[in-house]
């Protein structure tokens, strides 16, 4: 048996919480139960992840898309779908773990899962 330092919450609080703290405006008026289960949409939680992120952490909306200036790549136009994923993951990296959760990973994002997605959401 895991132990958690949050508590579990069910889909229904989550969606509610998200709408009243993360997503606001029109996104978090389109937010229903079905978007986080039983299939949680990747596109959904991008704009979740994104979201917290941006309200923790301060990190803008556009840092998501920008290019590290330490790295050289010879051909930049082939990273603009992979940047925001890629970004988006090594920020979740090091804020899940603050938030208890420490075996979050990359497919986690890529092919969500109910049951793991609902208790990330819960320790955010």
């Amino acid at each position: 048996m895991e132990t958690l330092s949050f508590p579990r919450y069910n889909v229904a609080e989550i969606v509610i919480h998200i709408r009243n703290k993360i997503l606001t405006g029109a996104d978090g008026k389109n937010l229903t139960k079905n978007d986080l289960y039983p299939n949680p949409k990747p596109e959904v939680l991008h704009m979740i992840y994104m979201r917290a992120l941006q309200i923790v952490y301060g990190i803008r909306l556009e840092h998501f898309y920008m290019m590290p200036v330490n790295s050289e790549v010879m051909y930049p136009h082939l990273m603009e779908g992979f940047l925001p994923f890629s970004n988006l993951v090594t920020h979740l990296d090091s804020f899940l773990p603050i938030c208890r959760v420490n075996d979050f990973e990359t497919a986690d994002i890529l092919c969500p899962k109910a049951k793991r997605t609902s208790r990330f959401l819960s320790g955010i």
